[in-house]
């Protein structure tokens, strides 16, 4: 025989400082760099968008009705102080402020970002304008990479090398180690012509040779990720892992003490 009980429930305070990804259903990379960047006191949401597996220019295009749907599906109970879109390609195509836009209309959120926004205040908050940029996209992409950098943020790409990846499961798979050789070769070759790296797409898999890329070249290295991470923590208020180096990272850390 089966006796039914009930008890009442206590209910605990869950409240903590919570963003919200919207990650790309092909990207492999973000959600592992996110909760390495962010300490355990971040709660982190996240709601995956239809993605296409060749990343072009039209491509990227297909993503934009999807945004507000995608972002609709955060809790709706939960209140996130910082909302981003995670594809550095797509922002550049659909555009920063619409992407904002979209978010938006799916979410009541405090803020908004995307990694290519982000991008451009970590590069006013280091004073660094003149860019090498190492991308895996084909060339229509870079185009528009360089030219909203330009747009947005005055930055000024001075070179690019490009590994010519459309596939976004190949992109995910590029060895961290050719990135670190890329970016060295690019900032050895063009030695006071620029003043930081980009290492631009969130499925690139980057955190690992930041710290490497900087120490060997003497110049701040940035990447979508990073950057992406960095400025939800600046809208939020959320603590960064850390034991993460980075010149961002560090010239952060040293403007709150």
């Amino acid at each position: 025989m089966v006796i039914s009980t009930t008890t009442k429930a206590k209910l605990s305070d869950t409240t903590r400082t919570t963003i919200g990804l919207v990650v790309l259903s092909q990207d492999e990379s973000a959600e592992d760099d996110f909760r390495t960047l962010f300490d355990e006191t971040t709660r982190i949401h996240v709601s995956r968008i239809m993605s296409p597996d060749e990343i072009s220019v039209e491509s990227c295009l297909t993503m934009a009705p999807l945004i507000t749907a995608t972002a609709s599906l955060f809790p709706r109970s939960v209140q996130l102080t910082s909302v981003g879109y995670g594809c550095t390609s797509a922002t550049s195509v659909i555009g920063a402020e619409r992407v904002s836009q979209l978010l938006k209309a799916g979410c009541d959120a405090a803020n908004t970002t995307n990694p290519l926004t982000a991008a451009v205040a970590a590069c006013s908050h280091l004073g660094v304008s003149k860019c090498g940029m190492v991308t895996p996209y084909v060339l229509e992409v870079n185009k528009t990479m360089i030219d909203q950098f330009e747009v947005l943020g005055s930055i000024t790409t001075e070179c690019l090398v490009s590994f010519v990846e459309s596939n976004d499961y190949q992109v995910a798979r590029i060895d961290p180690e050719s990135m670190y050789e890329a970016a060295v070769k690019l900032a050895e070759d063009n030695v006071g012509k620029i003043d930081f790296l980009f290492l631009s797409c969130t499925n690139l898999r980057t955190l690992s040779v930041i710290s490497q890329i900087e120490n060997e070249t003497g110049i701040p290295c940035l990447s979508s990720n990073l950057c992406w991470a960095w400025h939800m923590a600046q809208q939020s208020g959320a603590k960064l892992n850390s034991q993460v180096q980075s010149k961002l990272i560090q010239s952060s850390s040293a403007m709150r003490k």
